[in-house]
């Protein structure tokens, strides 16, 4: 099962170079914005949304422009994990479905902060993931499955988990007072 998963990862890692343009631009147009309002610099929220942009066209190459147009019509799926037993490609597509969503959770509450309340986050990873799910069953590049809904909302969730604790890592090291 790793071995599919790392196959699989690689694959993926192998789009992000091509983000890089729109996640640059990205970067240059937000610094640009704060220096047309007067506003103070901020690098690491222009360095975040240009992550978070990159983060989106890998989203996008994998979910619709690596596969064919019609290449995979099947209807809805409301089934969660169905076969899971039986199947090891199902859970392998579980886990790559979680590992997918983890930027979503660490990098949009450090953007947004509506999205530093979980379940803020989480309704946006379910809503975006939904909208993908939408978007490959019109187009037939992909199948509309609940199971992926679920597994990106989770990947948010541990997401958000991992920016919670580099946050408080952050509050220890600068000597913040820290909330639990």
């Amino acid at each position: 099962m790793f071995e599919l998963i790392s196959t699989d990862m690689m694959e993926v890692f192998g789009r992000i170079p091509g983000g890089l343009v729109p996640g640059l631009a990205a970067v240059i147009l937000v610094l640009l914005m704060e220096k047309i309002f007067r506003r103070e610099f901020h690098i690491l929220a222009a360095c975040l949304t240009g992550c978070f942009v990159v983060y989106l066209y890998v989203i996008v190459q994998t979910a619709f422009f690596s596969r064919e147009p019609g290449s995979r019509v099947g209807g809805i799926d409301l089934r969660i994990l169905p076969g899971w037993r039986n199947n090891i490609f199902v859970c392998v597509y579980a886990v790559e479905n979680i590992f997918m969503f983890f930027p979503f959770g660490m990098i949009l509450p450090a953007l947004w902060k509506p999205c530093r309340r979980l379940s803020v986050c989480i309704l946006l990873a379910a809503l975006f993931s939904a909208g993908i799910e939408a978007a490959q069953y019109v187009t037939g590049r992909g199948y509309c499955q609940a199971e992926d809904v679920l597994m990106n909302a989770l990947g948010a969730a541990a997401g958000y988990g991992i920016f919670l604790l580099l946050r408080l890592a952050k509050n220890i090291l600068s000597g913040r007072k820290v909330k639990l």
